[in-house]
């Protein structure tokens, strides 16, 4: 990736449960690429975590677990502490105590948002395995301040309750698995471009997937990898699938046939050489200060120090220790030889180590002075200097196949075995053993063991598994090993045959042996088995024998110089299952006692239910004479040569059985061994899972605390509901779809005669006290319909309930699960609306007597009037009109006639607007109706000349027609009537829905309506403007009508600048 200049970037990896091996799968791809890591997981505060080790394992980056106050730096992995909170702040991790926190304690989401303000659009959010909601806001946060979020593909994912609430925020860029992130976010550091990458799901990789393309591998390269330890492997296969654009096996095998450069970049993805210089300073610090002192203090003149590093990849490891060696040798001015073999299985790791030029980020790990006294420097790269490489000596070797280097002072062979199954790993383990001198030093990774030898090594370091030998290396068959191969040399294989021994069993012979006896009676015999032990004696052979106690060896028994002749006889007799015969044999122990001649008889035997072979010893005395014949010089040794051949198969024999005990050892030793990696590879994967359950068990204690606050809410809820059940006095019940009784309030006892054990029983077999025959059949309608139904009804005590039923519904659902059915006592009500109707009857009496009045009153002052216009008609034909006084008093009493009648006419109006409302009324447009005042008053708006617009934007309203003509006709010639001699009229009118009503304003630019009157404008007999004609009677009968139909009117005028009436309509 790209180095960024101005603001690092900063990838927050949240997880939890299930999280360990989606982040070992993200680190698995992940180079080393300038950017900086933080992983937030969810940990109990009293576990003490073992993620920084397991993922040492997968990344080259270092893993630090983060402190209050450090600094965040490029190419480094900062853990949080299982007891902290973290955000991040001036480039720096701050850390909280959590006890200081009330749970749940979303520490992602808390990081999440610190990051977002911290870098923002260099921030980058990752989501991966979990429970809960955690980091759902912090992905938010990110997103709005301009970084990217990535999320594990909840299929992927082994909790996917992290990732699904993630997605629902709709702020993800991209869902991947853990594999295919780091190659995005490398293009996106690298481009400022979001590579959409294709995330399909990769097959799923079985042993017989992985079978064929293991043996591909070893038909092309002189590399077997079936005995490695498979999540490796398959890993290593899955990123090279990813790499190419395979999501199928058999399409990735098929590319690897045709692709032997494939196969090549396969192989050496599975030789994994991750190394540096001085890679953990603490464990060659030990080295440095302990072993190679100790190593060297050991050596005299022309002896050469030999180390020994397997797996050494491209060779940091190995120039770090050759530099150790040469410094202390420096500083003891010693000049010892020393010679380093750098070994590994990768040619192209080698090619590189073999050359020593190493890039500048040595920097960070090799010091400056070690940089100046032993590398030269060449532009931005470091090559190692001569007397330095001279000490090193690459080869390629196979562990697993050849031969180890043997009398080696010291072994690393760090961080290779966790790759090898258990048995490949003891295989390597003796192999090294075997290579190493007695006090010799073994180096391996911190996450591997040699217990296997625990009990042929003491431990210097058990942190860094830095191991010294205190005895030889155990024998190691090398025919286990293939040589290296030497072209124009053929090897050879020698099996060794093996024959195991059958013990002998041990038989009674007495009844047998007494047969035989008879046979010789009166002799002296002894019954002895192939191993020469006595089993049985019959006569008196004590004559013969020495006076041992306690021994039953024949061997030991026989006179000295008896003993060759004797054996060689046995063996003679054994081989050929004859008798064989010894004349002659001087048995004289002591000077007194020469010439004691004996013959020997020495005859197999095979008894009826004896297994083994027995041999009959029979002592038959010579005659004492000095005639006696003795046996031949010659005789003897043949025997005796006879005898050493026997020895010399014995011993052969020995020795092969010694061979075989020691195998079975071995192998016995090799089960137990092999049975110890077992456990401490299952210890590794415990240690796993229990991180794992830490992780679980804090999501459990999450959501724990969520469950506790959800059931307060519901303690309280539920205490709300039963202080509400036991306050209303109208009773309700609650049933199922069923009918079945689910709740109900104390107040419904009254109407239905239940007790707390009703609670789960059919509605319909428990009495009630109320006259309610449809009662069942109204809730089974409410339930299948989802229509409230409401009823009155009459209880056996007389008074009258209001029966509600109405639908159960859940949230979220639109289906009746149910019914409740409340009771509501309207006995006073009901008493009270029948005096409302008696009162209203009245009322309506009183209203019609009173229209009566009004419109009789108005018939009976309207008489008058039209006698005395009919008498001023009169008057007008009698006098003389042409007087000019006598004509204007006769204009003022016609206008007062005039004004009268309208007065008359108004107050009837007034009566009959309440009645008129009640009238049914039908939907007008008001479109229609201020055509037809246009119509009627088009006269007078072409006199003044008025310019009028409208803009119905409701163009329809409920409303008595007459009523509505007559406020819109009123408003309009007001308009008119008021308008400004000195401008042209403009009148504006407007209908809008505002809130609950229509509102109509009528807008004018007239000459408005002073402040101090806009109080009296509604009133009756109150005019705006004493200057012009009216009654003072229009606005007034306008607030009656709107006040009459529950809806409001405003106005709003200044003096000069016209007026604004809006009415508004309740809909």
């Amino acid at each position: 990736m790209a180095k960024i200049d101005k603001k690092q970037y900063i990838i927050a990896i949240g997880a939890s449960a299930g999280g360990l091996e989606a982040i070992s799968d993200f680190f698995d791809y992940t180079p080393l690429d300038g950017v900086s890591y933080v992983v937030i997981q969810h940990l109990s505060a009293d576990f003490k975590s073992q993620m920084s080790k397991i993922l040492d394992r997968h990344t080259d980056l270092n893993i630090i677990e983060a402190e209050d106050n450090i600094e965040v730096e490029c190419n480094k992995v900062y853990l949080i502490p299982s007891t902290k909170y973290m955000i991040i702040k001036n480039g720096r991790l701050v850390l909280t105590d959590k006890k200081i926190k009330t749970p749940p304690h979303l520490t992602i989401d808390y990081f999440f948002s610190s990051l977002a303000k911290e870098r923002g659009n260099k921030a980058i959010g990752i989501i991966l395995s979990g429970t809960g909601a955690d980091g759902s806001k912090g992905v938010t946060d990110i997103k709005k301040a301009g970084g990217i979020i990535l999320v594990q593909d909840p299929v992927t994912a082994s909790f996917d309750g992290m990732p699904i609430s993630a997605i629902k925020t709709n702020v993800v860029d991209l869902v991947l698995s853990p594999q295919a992130m780091p190659q995005v976010i490398e293009s996106y550091v690298k481009d400022g471009i979001l590579d959409l990458l294709s995330d399909e799901k990769t097959d799923t990789i079985s042993e017989k997937d992985l079978a064929p393309i293991i043996k591909l591998i070893k038909g092309n390269l002189p590399l077997d990898f079936t005995d490695y330890k498979r999540p490796t492997i398959l890993r290593r296969i899955k990123r090279r699938m990813a790499q190419n654009n395979f999501t199928k096996i058999s399409a990735y095998y098929d590319y690897l046939i045709n692709n032997s450069k494939e196969i090549e970049l396969l192989a050496n993805d599975f030789l994994i050489g991750v190394t540096s210089f001085f890679r953990d300073p603490e464990a060659f610090k030990i080295i440095e200060k302990k072993v190679i002192p100790e190593i060297v203090a050991s050596k005299q003149g022309n002896d050469v120090l030999k180390i020994w590093v397997a797996g050494c990849a491209t060779g940091e490891e190995a120039y770090s220790l050759a530099i150790l060696v040469k410094e202390h040798l420096n500083k003891k001015n010693l000049n010892l030889g020393v010679k380093i073999f750098a070994t590994d299985i990768n040619k192209a790791a080698l090619d590189i180590a073999s050359k020593g030029i190493y890039n500048n980020h040595i920097e960070k790990t090799v010091s400056k002075e070690r940089l100046q006294n032993f590398f030269t420097k060449n532009g931005s790269v470091y090559k190692i200097n001569h007397e330095i490489r001279k000490m090193l000596i690459f080869a390629q070797h196979d562990l697993i196949k050849n031969a180890p280097y043997c009398n080696i002072d010291f072994i690393s062979c760090r961080n290779l075995l966790i790759y090898l199954n258990a048995v490949l790993q003891k295989k390597v383990l003796c192999m090294m053993h075997f290579g190493l001198k007695k006090d010799g030093f073994l180096f391996l990774g911190p996450s591997e063991s040699a217990t296997i030898l625990i009990s042929d090594f003491i431990e210097i370091s058990n942190k860094w598994k830095i191991l010294k030998s205190k005895k030889t290396g155990r024998m190691v068959r090398f025919d286990t090993f293939s040589s290296p191969v030497i072209e124009g040399f053929k090897t050879t294989t020698v099996e060794v045959s093996k024959k195991t021994e059958v013990l002998p069993s041990k038989l009674t012979l007495a009844d047998e042996v007494n047969l035989s006896i008879l046979e010789e009676s009166g002799l002296s015999l002894i019954c002895i088995n192939e191993n020469f032990t006595v089993i049985q004696t019959f006569g008196n052979p004590s004559a013969y024998l020495k006076n041992e106690i306690f021994n039953f060896n024949l061997n030991d028994l026989l006179p000295d110089h008896i003993v060759i002749p004797f054996k060689a006889a046995a063996y003679k007799a054994l081989q050929l299952n004859q008798k064989v015969m010894l004349n002659g044999l001087d048995f004289g122990m002591s000077d007194h006692d020469k010439n004691h001649l004996v013959n020997l008889i020495i005859k197999p035997y095979n008894g009826t239910e004896s297994t083994e072979k027995l041999l009959l010893v029979i002592f038959i005395d010579s005659h004492k004479s000095t005639t006696a014949k003795t046996t031949k010089i010659k005789d003897i040794d043949k025997l005796t040569k006879e005898h050493l051949i026997h020895l010399e198969k014995e011993l052969t024999e020995t020795k092969h059985q010694l061979e075989v005990a020691y195998q079975r050892i071995e192998s016995s030793n090799e089960n137990l061994q092999s049975f110890n990696e077992e456990l401490l590879s299952a210890n590794e994967e415990m240690q796993s899972a229990n991180e794992e359950l830490q992780s679980v068990n804090e999501e459990l204690q999450t959501i724990n605390k969520e469950h506790q606050v959800t059931n307060i809410a519901l303690t309280e809820l539920n205490d709300d509901l039963n202080n509400y059940f036991r306050s209303n006095t109208n009773g309700q019940l609650f049933v199922d779809n069923s009918l079945l009784l689910k709740k109900y309030s104390p107040a419904a006892v009254k109407h239905i005669n239940i007790r707390e054990s009703d609670i789960g029983r059919p509605l319909s077999n428990i009495t009630t006290n109320i006259k309610f025959e449809t009662f069942i059949e109204d809730i089974k309608q409410v339930i299948h319909n989802d229509k409230t139904i409401v009823k009155e009804v009459e209880a056996t005590d007389g008074k009258i309930y209001q029966v509600m039923t109405m639908p159960y519904l859940k949230k979220d659902s639109k289906k009746a699960d149910g019914a409740v059915i409340s009771f509501y006592d309207i006995t006073d009500l009901k008493k009270l609306m029948q005096e409302l109707d008696a009162s209203n009857k009245s009322l309506l009496r009183i209203n019609a007597d009173l229209d009566n009045f009004v419109y009789s009153a108005s018939h009976d002052l309207k008489s008058p009037i039209l006698n005395i216009e009919s008498v001023l008609t009169i008057l007008n034909s009698k006098i003389d009109m042409k007087d000019p006084n006598v004509i204007k008093l006769t204009n003022i009493i016609k206008s007062s006639i005039t004004n009268f009648k309208e007065v008359i006419t108004d107050l009837a109006k007034v009566g009959r607007i309440e009645a008129e409302m009640q009238e049914e009324c039908e939907i007008e447009s008001f479109t229609d109706i201020f055509k037809e005042i246009k119509d009627l008053i088009s006269e007078r708006i072409k006199h003044a000349q008025a310019k009028i617009t409208t803009h119905f934007y409701e163009e329809e309203i409920k409303f008595p027609k007459k009523h509505l003509r007559s406020i819109m006709l009123n408003l309009l010639t007001n308009a008119i009537k008021f308008s400004d001699p000195d401008r042209t009229p403009e009148i504006s009118i407007k209908t809008e829905k505002v809130d609950q009503f229509i509102m109509l304003s009528m807008k004018d630019n007239g000459i408005g309506i002073n402040a101090d009157r806009l109080d009296f404008v509604f009133k009756m007999y109150q005019r705006v403007n004493d200057d012009l004609e009216g009654q003072g009677i229009g606005l007034y009968l306008i607030k009656k009508i709107i006040d009459t139909s529950g809806g409001k009117i405003e106005v709003e005028s200044k003096v000069g600048q016209g007026s604004n009436f809006k009415i508004y309509f309740k809909i």
